[in-house]
């Protein structure tokens, strides 16, 4: 756990409160992954609220494997750029609505159209099967029609948090090996690239809760 030199004090209060939170509600080492979700979800409720309000959300079921997406539109004034966004949780937790409030900030504030992929969590799936999903939901996002979706597929970025960084470059990756255009730019915020090494300083000092 961090000990607030060397950070915000805004965020160090912001740590503090959900380590407090997650280690009051339940053991991690000895929780179900059902429970797991559950808690997660329930903590981060409160990060949702408030924000930007969109013009209008749309939520499609698309690709090879019907992946749920959901579109957030900031306005109807023209075709806008997209980012399509990929949520954190380790593989194996959070969803769309646990990031609700980030893809609609992101919508906001960049006026880009933000597609956000609900890809299957494991382990109920194995490798490579989230990584299939997203580039399955890019393949169909290529093939619409921009008009009808009012988005300029000629500018599609991808980004995600965490684990969701990590799929970001796995899937361009993909794309690349498929000999598909890759994404034109990649929004990668703590992404997880190597192995969890437990004893390193940043590990330390800001893991999640125990």
């Amino acid at each position: 756990m961090a000990d607030g030199k060397d950070i915000d004090s805004d965020i160090q209060q912001w740590q503090n409160i959900m380590q407090e939170t997650y280690t009051s509600l339940c053991p991690f080492d000895s929780t179900s992954i059902d429970d797991l979700r559950r808690v997660t979800a329930l903590v981060r409720a409160p990060w949702t609220e408030g924000g930007p309000i969109m013009q209008r959300i749309e939520e499609k079921h698309v690709g090879t494997y019907s992946t749920r997406i959901r579109l957030y539109y900031p306005n109807h004034d023209q075709a806008c750029p997209v980012l399509i966004y990929i949520h954190g949780g380790g593989y194996t937790i959070f969803n769309l609505d646990t990031h609700d409030r980030l893809m609609r900030e992101y919508a906001s504030r960049a006026n880009v159209v933000v597609v956000g992929v609900d890809y299957s969590l494991s382990p109920e799936v194995k490798y490579p099967r989230a990584i299939n999903e997203i580039v399955s939901v890019i393949q169909w996002l290529r093939e619409q029609n921009a008009t009808d979706l009012s988005i300029d597929v000629n500018r599609m970025a991808i980004g995600g948090d965490s684990a969701g960084a990590n799929l970001t470059v796995a899937t361009n990756l993909r794309l690349r090996a498929l000999n598909e255009p890759v994404l034109v730019a990649q929004l990668l915020n703590y992404g997880v690239y190597d192995r969890v090494r437990p004893t390193s300083d940043s590990y330390v000092r800001y893991n999640d809760p125990k």
